[in-house]
């Protein structure tokens, strides 16, 4: 039987997608799909049979999936209301000169540093790109000038469209700076917990950058914290060809391996201790690596694995996966349309929750590490093969090779690098060479399959109604195959 919980969160979805797609204005949206969804909730209790078949239980069913259609336009219309989208718009086009501090973390991208900049009195942040030196830090006081403009929507270099401003205002950007200039005029101190993890995060990497020379500072830099901006864009681009970029980007692989790891540590203490220390690390490491949609996802599925073994209850995947979902887009409704990491994501793990147990039964006869690479590779590649086809056109040929050879070494590579970074230099010359060996194993994996003829495929034009119907046939399919089943552990 279907769920009730399922439906209205589809039509929350849908409600989502509908406004941020602009297809009708929201209050004809509202007068439409309320009125009815109130009328067929009132005749479902009284119609309950047409003829033979009975139709009471489908006509709820549809009023509920109208109903969240509904709140979904609704959020979506509040989100807009609160935006500060309009806050310098008198301007724009015009030289410059704030003062104001840096509000998130940083990101290196090629020969400048992007950071997110709040100027003084205002409410919508700008993005500014600076040279890479000096660098600026989080909670960093600057003086910047430049010309003010509104962002705009590119055309990637697959030729694949990309809206910008929608993706900036997720974070409350409406602006950039062109041509700027900064100066460093103090720090401030941001105070709370955040203040705390980014210098931790700070003194993490500088660490990391004592004990390890580029290329290795960088990959483990990406293993532990997800900085793969220090990769550099050739590197990128090859983790990129060979479908391994997921372990530098802190993904659900690597988020898992960071709290088995954990509550192996905890595993002495008392059950309820290690348990809510779980729960409260994995907030508190989700804000200081920069609460990226992949990680929030992660982090969230984590917290109600936690919570359902501290109350004894059983835990239900697809239900956590969606009800992560559900909060996310709740608070950012713009996510669902315009974050390629949340819908890269949520449609990965979709794949492994539905199709590795399909997959696997035809592939018994492996061992149990190569078969359970393999089957997580297989389906969230072939899960995600439409979206990527859609947005990007790449999709790579040698990723479970090269999957099935990294994957394997990445924990040791993680445990031996913190291990590494932890101890005093003195002592940590046998774990910096070990981590060394593996970093490097990684590294020429990635070397050996980058340069293979054919390792991606290029599409230059895959239309949207496809992708659609695509999902559209795969989800009917998986609902005929689970619809009946109650629980997928």
């Amino acid at each position: 039987m279907v769920s009730v919980s399922y439906v209205c969160l589809l039509g929350f979805f849908l409600g989502v997608a509908m406004h941020s797609l602009r297809l009708l204005p929201w209050w004809s949206i509202l007068f439409i799909l309320l009125v009815p969804a109130s009328l067929l909730t009132s005749a479902s209790f009284g119609i309950q049979k047409l003829g033979n078949i009975t139709i009471g239980r489908h006509i709820r069913y549809l009023s509920l999936l109208l109903i969240g259609v509904s709140l979904g336009v609704l959020r979506c219309e509040i989100t807009d209301l609160r935006s500060p989208k309009y806050d310098l718009d008198q301007q724009v086009g015009h030289f410059v000169e704030l003062e104001g501090t840096i509000v998130e973390l940083p990101q290196e991208r090629g020969q400048v540093r992007r950071a997110l900049f709040h100027p003084d009195g205002g409410a919508a942040k700008i993005s500014v790109s600076v040279p890479l030196y000096p660098t600026i830090r989080y909670g960093d006081r600057l003086r910047v000038s430049g010309v003010l403009v509104k962002p705009e929507a590119f055309l990637s270099d697959n030729g694949r469209f990309f809206d910008y401003p929608k993706y900036l205002a997720l974070s409350d950007v409406y602006y950039q700076i062109k041509s700027t200039q900064f100066t460093i005029i103090g720090r401030e101190k941001m105070g709370g917990v955040r203040d705390g993890l980014s210098s931790l995060r700070a003194d993490i990497l500088s660490r990391i950058g004592d004990r390890f020379m580029e290329p290795e500072y960088a990959l483990l830099a990406g293993l532990l914290l997800g900085e793969k901006s220090a990769l550099g864009q050739s590197l990128e681009n090859a983790f990129r060809r060979v479908g391994v970029i997921h372990i530098v980007v802190l993904s659900g692989f690597n988020i898992t391996i960071i709290g088995t790891a954990v509550m192996y540590m905890l595993s002495a203490f008392p059950r309820r201790f290690g348990i809510v220390f779980g729960i409260v690390f994995m907030i508190l490491f989700s804000v200081m690596v920069g609460a990226s949609a992949t990680v929030v996802r992660s982090a969230i599925m984590a917290i109600l694995a936690l919570v359902a073994t501290l109350f004894y209850r059983t835990y239900d995947v697809r239900r956590a996966l969606f009800l992560a979902a559900f909060l996310m887009v709740l608070y950012k409704p713009g996510l669902l349309m315009f974050d390629p990491s949340f819908q890269l994501s949520f449609l990965s793990t979709v794949g492994l929750i539905y199709l590795s147990p399909l997959i696997e039964r035809r592939l018994m006869w492996c061992h149990e590490i190569p078969r359970t690479i393999i089957v997580a590779t297989l389906s969230t590649q072939l899960f995600v093969l439409p979206y990527l086809l859609y947005s990007m056109g790449n999709i790579s040929i040698v990723s479970v090779f090269a999957n099935l050879a990294i994957l394997p070494i990445v924990p040791f590579a993680m445990l031996v690098g913190f291990v590494a970074i932890l101890l005093p230099s003195a002592v940590s010359l046998v774990p910096v060479a070990i981590a060394h060996f593996f970093l490097a194993y990684i590294f020429s994996v990635v070397r050996f399959f980058a340069p293979v003829p054919f390792a991606t495929i290029t599409t230059s034009y895959f239309p949207a109604w496809l992708m659609v119907g695509w999902y559209g046939m795969t989800g009917g399919l998986l609902f005929w195959k689970y619809g009946r089943s109650t629980h997928a552990q």
